[in-house]
């Protein structure tokens, strides 16, 4: 589905408009990218599992009762963009090194708030791993559970064996 004037990209299409409209979206139907209506407001919901329109085979529309605070920051669309979308390597990767300070500023100031959470971590990881650089805030702490970097049941993945302590993810 195309965006036109009534609709507004969320997650990886937004950042591809945005930072990165070299990257090349995928056209397979086990993809998806999300757009919404430009008039939607803020006291609504995403959408849940049960709960999703198919426009195009490899895009989802979401109708103004499915949305609640759309994502306004870079850091934002890709917490979303990795919760709704999976793991996209190619937009994660030209963002970290195309609008690093951009990246790294939303790190710091969201570490507080998202810490724990999976996504967050995986941002944080994967901007170290792809700018080779270490952002400015402290390890985390050993009473903060691990998580699988990839998830074993969404991708091919080997036994999990390394715990990585800055992030506390295990590497499949």
């Amino acid at each position: 589905m195309d965006e036109d004037q009534t609709t507004s990209p969320l997650g990886y299409r937004w950042i591809h408009f945005k930072y990165c409209s070299k990257c090349v979206l995928p056209r397979s139907s086990s993809w998806t990218t999300t757009t919404m209506a430009m008039d939607s407001g803020n006291a609504k919901r995403y959408h849940t599992s049960d709960l999703v329109y198919f426009a195009d085979g490899d895009s989802v529309y979401l109708p103004d009762d499915t949305v609640v605070d759309r994502p306004r920051s870079l850091i934002e669309h890709l917490l979303w963009a990795l919760r709704y979308e999976g793991i996209n390597l190619q937009i994660m990767k030209a963002v970290a090194e195309n609008h690093h300070r951009e990246l790294e500023k939303g790190l710091i100031t969201e570490y507080e708030k998202y810490k724990e959470h999976e996504n967050f971590r995986r941002v944080w990881f994967f901007y170290e791993l792809f700018t080779e650089t270490e952002t400015p805030v402290d390890d985390l702490p050993d009473s903060i559970p691990p998580f699988a970097l990839f998830d074993p049941e969404v991708y091919v993945a080997g036994p999990c064996y390394a715990l990585h302590a800055r992030q506390r993810y295990l590497s499949c």
